[in-house]
């Protein structure tokens, strides 16, 4: 499977941003308040681009990463920043081997499932 380009791109800039946001003082906590404002905005782009390429919810990474990006804390933020990276880079991975469908086939997928669902129902409702 080929991964979408813009998915590609916006994976590889997340991972390169990661490696300044993921830095933290012996507390664990972000080196600024800046810093710490735009780990939770990773946090939450790097969500987002996970969900749009695998679009089932009850997928490992998706359920993973969503655990990270909702249980951060600001003492926490920059290691889940550098944890929710190196998912990524993992995703990547098995993408590029071929665990995992492309965005457009699983959304072929969905469309012809509630095909199947409105064809169950229309069959139903004529008997």
């Amino acid at each position: 499977m080929e991964m979408d380009q813009r998915l590609r791109e916006k994976f590889g800039e997340l991972i390169s941003r990661s490696e300044r946001l993921k830095q933290s003082d012996e507390y664990g906590c972000a080196l600024s308040e800046r810093g710490g404002h735009a780990c939770y905005g990773w946090l939450t782009s790097a969500r987002n681009a996970v969900h749009v390429a695998v679009i089932d919810n009850h997928n490992a990474y998706c359920q993973t990463v969503d655990k990270l990006c909702l249980t951060a804390t600001d003492t926490s933020a920059p290691d889940h920043v550098g944890k929710v990276a190196a998912i990524l880079e993992s995703l990547i991975r098995d993408i590029d081997a071929g665990l995992l469908t492309s965005v457009a086939d699983q959304t072929r997928a969905l469309v012809f499932d509630d095909f199947l669902d409105h064809a169950k129902y229309y069959i139903r409702e004529q008997h």
